[in-house]
């Protein structure tokens, strides 16, 4: 994880983005590759996490591919009706949502896609790192 938030930090500071923006966006990752462990990998280490960033145009992505199907909708749904389950843990999402322009979450082939965007002000080169 250290190393991926370091690649993403690097790739953060390469496209101009500011240090605010840069806070969010690994503060966003963090939680993203939190749950892809925790719920989409389902604690394996044998299972793993692909991470794909790109910067095109304004627009920063960040897309998070985990082992597993996690029903985010059936859990967020829960936690938001249900003040309690925030006290351990569930706090995540509603993070991402807050410092994030966009969260997008999906299963395809028995995998969970978390995508992350956010609005950024740099210079419209496109750039695409795999981390």
């Amino acid at each position: 994880m250290s190393e991926a938030r370091r690649r993403i930090s690097h790739w953060a500071v390469l496209i101009g983005i500011t240090e605010t923006e840069i806070y969010d966006v690994l503060l966003a990752f963090g939680e993203v590759v939190t749950n892809a462990v925790q719920h989409g990998n389902y604690n394996s280490s044998e299972e793993a996490i692909f991470i794909e960033c790109v910067q095109d145009q304004g627009d920063l992505s960040i897309t998070v591919r985990s082992g597993g199907a996690f029903n985010l909708s059936e859990n967020l749904a829960c936690r938001l009706t249900d003040i309690d389950c925030f006290q351990d843990h569930g706090r995540g999402f509603a993070i991402m949502q807050a410092i994030m322009d966009r969260v997008e979450t999906w299963t395809e082939n028995n995998r969970t896609i978390v995508c992350l965007y956010k609005n950024i002000n740099v210079a419209s080169e496109s750039i695409f790192v795999n981390v």
